[in-house]
């Protein structure tokens, strides 16, 4: 498992961080030609919002910061879409 947390520093003193989110990538083991491909289920945290999502397919010789961008995109994208929804359901 990946997990990345960001953090705000104000004026870039540590002592003050607050944590904006956090993401957890996590390989499924599921993909069938694995070691050389991956597929994640994403866990993501902004703030008090939780949500999931996945990157599937996933070439794992393109590393881990590759596989960082797939999984924020991901993320985004879910979480535009729940957001929308959400907008339409008030």
């Amino acid at each position: 498992m990946i997990r990345v947390t960001v953090e705000i520093w104000p004026s870039g003193d540590p002592t003050r961080s607050e944590v904006l989110g956090v993401m957890n990538i996590i390989n499924d083991l599921s993909h069938p030609e694995r070691p050389a491909y991956g597929n994640y289920r994403i866990e993501a945290e902004d703030g008090p919002k939780k949500w999931t999502t996945k990157v599937l397919g996933f070439p794992r010789h393109l590393g881990w910061f590759s596989l960082l961008n797939d999984a924020v995109r991901a993320a985004h994208v879910t979480k535009f879409v729940n957001d929308l929804d959400n907008k339409e359901n008030e």
